[in-house]
């Protein structure tokens, strides 16, 4: 099997976690330009629509962005608390071979 650069890089970060397993920070800094988007989204446009006198729409801006930062806790954290099970089932040799292939080739 040929990988790709992203199945690659995520074989590689799977395996980093066999060692040393992922963390909530972790995630928020591999995430970081999503939330930086946020920021700069949220910091534009709910004074905008606020100064422009459309309320509602600045709530919703600011609704959406605080609904998506939560649902990506909660993914973050189940993903996190699932990991060592994660962890007990994967085959290691199985993903050090499709590294060693794709180096390889």
């Amino acid at each position: 099997m040929n990988l790709t650069p992203a199945q690659k890089r995520q074989l590689e970060t799977t395996l980093r976690f066999r060692t040393q397993p992922p963390t909530l920070w972790w995630f928020v800094r591999a995430s970081w330009h999503v939330y930086a988007y946020f920021a700069i989204l949220g910091a534009i446009g709910i004074p905008a629509f606020l100064w422009a006198g459309w309320p509602l729409v600045s709530a919703f801006i600011a609704g959406a962005i605080f609904s998506a930062v939560v649902r990506d806790l909660k993914f973050f954290r189940r993903f996190v608390d699932g990991w060592p099970l994660s962890n007990e089932i994967t085959n290691w040799d199985k993903v050090n071979a499709l590294l060693n292939r794709s180096e390889s080739a």
